[in-house]
């Protein structure tokens, strides 16, 4: 009788994980629409510093009553970051920011494609996340932002499946 015994591995952290597969992790994201492609951008976007953005399919008419806005402009602020996780999101997503420096407090917006604000939070620190539960909204594409002394500086989209 044989036996065989398994040799442990070590644990790589994802960090660890992106930056000793960096490259390879960017020949997956760049492979087109499959989950391992998501999963690829998910951890170059948050260990690497990538912009991938979820591909956003937008309902026909009917299906739930969503309408495209005109023109969508979506500005990246130098030294400031934000991210939804997860996206798409089900029951809740954590919004993960970063404010450059000089800024003391800003809000974090959250609207519908017609522009109506559904929740908005206070930003006191530089960095931190916010915890959004996403019960009381319909499943959807919304539009979240941070503002800072009143102007739009940073805008993503967050994709809601019920």
């Amino acid at each position: 009788m044989i036996i065989l015994k398994k040799t442990p591995q070590p644990t790589l952290t994802e960090q660890q994980m992106a930056d000793a597969n960096e490259t390879t992790l960017a020949g997956i994201a760049d492979a087109g629409d499959y989950y391992a492609s998501a999963q690829a951008q998910n951890l170059l976007n948050e260990y690497k510093g990538y912009s991938y953005q979820p591909a956003i399919v937008l309902p026909g008419s009917g299906q739930q009553g969503l309408k495209r806005p005109e023109e969508v402009t979506f500005q990246q602020a130098e030294g400031m970051q934000l991210r939804a996780v997860p996206n798409p999101a089900r029951d809740y997503t954590d919004f993960h920011f970063r404010l450059p420096e000089g800024v003391e407090s800003a809000r974090l917006v959250i609207r519908d494609l017609d522009g109506k604000t559904i929740e908005s939070f206070l930003i006191e620190d530089q960095t931190g996340s916010i915890a959004w539960s996403t019960a009381k909204v319909r499943g959807g594409v919304y539009l979240y932002s941070i503002e800072t002394d009143g102007i739009t500086t940073l805008t993503k989209r967050l994709i809601i499946v019920k």
